[in-house]
């Protein structure tokens, strides 16, 4: 009787945790304008239970969501959102809960979701009639159909599609690596927030983003991939993908230099918001913040006058 008694709460919170997850899912699967918006926030509810109830906690809701996504759609989805979404739910909860460096446990976490959706991709491969090439257009004609959709609502004229669909196939490995980078970013970030709301002081708690820094070395990565996309023929095309992932890296770099910026000028938080979505939305300025970002690997900037920097900026 103990027994069922002290597995009520657990299994009352995999419950409410496991329904917000298929509802995120749900969201992204039947309103496409509404996976774009909700698509990164899918493992949050997955990381929010490992810190509540941990691995336990974890890996029932985890169980629980294979199983209804098996039976209800295909052991292919069961199987995408294990290796994908349980992965890096797992590696996030596991920094914040001790409490490593923000950029280590991100970094981790994307290696850690970037080898589980190649493990899916595989997975899905093996299970379909089609090759790897022609699976990986047929889903980027998919998403460019539903981007087409959207911006014909909104009026948007069309664009290039056919040179667009080239590129994206041309940058395919970038692009999964970004996407699985900035939703790491995100998931990270919510759930140290979320997490802290109501906590004491010994509770877990994340470093704020102005402090990430990439180690200085990294910056070898950024010009070795310069080097390799300006030789003719299949260097180019894996420069070019390398330069995209580690361009991303600076921009967060440089986000971060600009959140320093912004918190020490005792801006407000929805304010902050506000500009850093402005920020992102101009190509120009996405260029300037990796700049910034370089920058800071020799000059420093969040030092600079401000001997209060390592108290966590």
């Amino acid at each position: 009787m103990a027994f069922h008694k002290s597995m009520a709460p657990l299994m009352a919170e995999v419950a409410f945790w496991g329904l917000l997850s298929l509802v995120l899912i749900l969201a992204t699967s039947f309103v496409p304008l509404l996976g774009f918006i909700f698509t990164p926030f899918t493992p949050l509810p997955l990381i929010l239970l490992f810190l509540r109830r941990g691995i336990r906690g974890w890996a029932i809701g985890l169980l629980l969501l294979f199983l209804i996504l098996a039976l209800s759609s295909s052991i292919t989805s069961g199987v995408a959102y294990l290796l994908e979404f349980g992965a890096i739910a797992l590696a996030l909860g596991e920094g914040i809960r001790r409490e490593w460096r923000g950029e280590k446990t991100i970094l981790l976490g994307t290696l850690v979701a970037g080898v589980g959706s190649i493990l899916a991709l595989f997975f899905h491969i093996l299970r379909s009639p089609m090759g790897l090439s022609a699976w990986i257009g047929e889903q980027i004609a998919i998403r460019l159909q539903e981007v087409r959709e959207v911006f014909a609502r909104a009026g948007v004229p069309p664009t290039s599609w056919d040179a667009l669909q080239r590129f994206l196939m041309e940058t395919y490995p970038a692009l999964l690596v970004l996407g699985i980078l900035f939703a790491t970013v995100i998931n990270y970030y919510s759930a140290g927030y979320i997490q802290g709301i109501g906590k004491s002081e010994t509770a877990p708690r994340i470093p704020p983003f102005s402090s990430w820094s990439l180690p200085d070395y990294w910056v070898w990565g950024l010009i070795l991939s310069l080097s390799l996309y300006l030789i003719p023929g299949p260097a180019k095309g894996v420069g070019l993908n390398l330069l995209l992932i580690f361009s991303g890296l600076y921009l967060l770099q440089g986000m971060a230099i600009s959140s320093f910026l912004l918190r020490r000028w005792h801006l407000s938080s929805p304010l902050r918001i506000v500009i850093f979505f402005l920020l992102i939305a101009q190509p120009f300025l996405i260029l300037l913040l990796v700049i910034l970002g370089l920058l800071d690997v020799w000059l420093n900037l969040r030092k600079i006058g401000d001997p209060l920097r390592t108290a966590g900026g």
